[in-house]
């Protein structure tokens, strides 16, 4: 089995070099590591440390991204509390959009730097309290699933280039296919006739969406679980899915009831497998419903919770003995 390897750059600025002689250094050292076959280079938030020129860490990624072509580059970490969880958003959101399939997020909740400088940020002390919170509210602006009503970040969620790609692919192959696109999408869509976009839906009208649909398309970079492609499986309905995003592409790969797709290229030939074999669709959508059943429904989830919590029991009963007691005597 081979053993992936990444590189944390610190973007050093030593004795007598300056904050450019750093990041040529930074470009230098991530095209060095491609070639040799790492898996990606990390970039840590520092602030107020004369020699550690990562302190803009998105702006570094992207300076370095221009530079190379297909090594993963990611944060370890961007300290959240120094930051609105909407504005990481937008930036790697961005990122994910310049560099697709290459772009890492890793988070911490530590300032990075001492207090007077967590001071200078504007950042209270008392935000890395709200780490976890702030955690969650950034994963859902990722999704396109914002929690703060009338706010979304742009862009990030993969709609707009699901559209482009669909608007693409009718102008070649022109027919009745048509994109429809349930709920809100992240930013404004453009009129065209074959993509139709609903707002906000009831949850039953959405179920009914997704269960009259001929394929359910999952274009998203950023998934830490993609409930709505389980609840199309869930209705043994076929998936194509952003292959740039590793949990989708996993759960294609698992389930074997979802297409990823890479690029437009790709998407254009999944797009017809489907149409040109509907004995292929009704076997990606079978598929998907025994993955779903297998693992995800409440009985089987409930059933892994007892399993674990009894494993934990019979650990915690293995290093830590029963507390001796004394017999209890009455007084006199």
């Amino acid at each position: 089995m081979s053993v992936r390897l990444s590189i944390l750059d610190l973007a050093p600025v030593a004795k007598g070099q300056t904050p450019s002689d750093s990041f040529a250094a930074s470009v230098r050292l991530a095209q060095q590591a491609e070639e040799l076959g790492y898996e990606r280079v990390w970039y840590a938030e520092h602030h107020n440390m004369p020699s550690i020129a990562s302190s803009a860490t998105s702006v570094l990624i992207a300076h370095v991204g221009a530079q190379t072509s297909s090594i993963r580059l990611g944060s370890g970490g961007i300290m959240l509390p120094n930051h609105s969880p909407l504005v990481i958003a937008e930036q790697f959101g961005t990122l994910a959009a310049m560099y697709p399939g290459r772009i890492d997020l890793g988070l911490g909740r530590a300032p990075g730097t001492d207090q007077q400088t967590t001071y200078a940020l504007r950042r209270d002390p008392s935000t890395a309290d709200r780490f976890p919170q702030d955690v969650v509210e950034l994963q859902a602006f990722l999704r396109g699933e914002s929690k703060v009503r009338g706010v979304d970040a742009y862009p990030g969620k993969g709609s707009d280039e699901l559209y482009g790609y669909f608007t693409t692919y009718k102008a070649r192959h022109p027919g009745d296919l048509a994109l429809v696109v349930v709920g809100e999408p992240v930013k404004p869509l453009d009129p065209h006739p074959d993509v139709i976009t609903t707002g906000f839906v009831p949850e039953e009208v959405k179920n009914d969406a997704v269960a009259g649909c001929a394929a359910f398309v999952m274009p998203s970079y950023f998934e830490s679980f993609s409930i709505v492609l389980a609840e199309a499986w869930a209705q043994s309905r076929p998936a194509l899915v952003n292959g740039h995003c590793d949990v989708l592409a996993g759960q294609a790969q698992r389930s074997g009831g979802a297409v990823p797709y890479r690029g437009f290229a790709q998407f254009e030939a999944a797009v017809d497998l489907l149409r040109e074999h509907p004995d292929l669709c009704a076997d990606l959508g079978e598929r998907g419903r025994r993955y779903v059943n297998s693992r995800y429904r409440w009985d089987t989830v409930l059933a892994k919770v007892e399993r674990l919590c009894e494993t934990a029991v019979h650990f915690h009963r293995q290093v830590v003995p029963p507390t001796a007691t004394a017999p209890f005597a009455r007084p006199g």
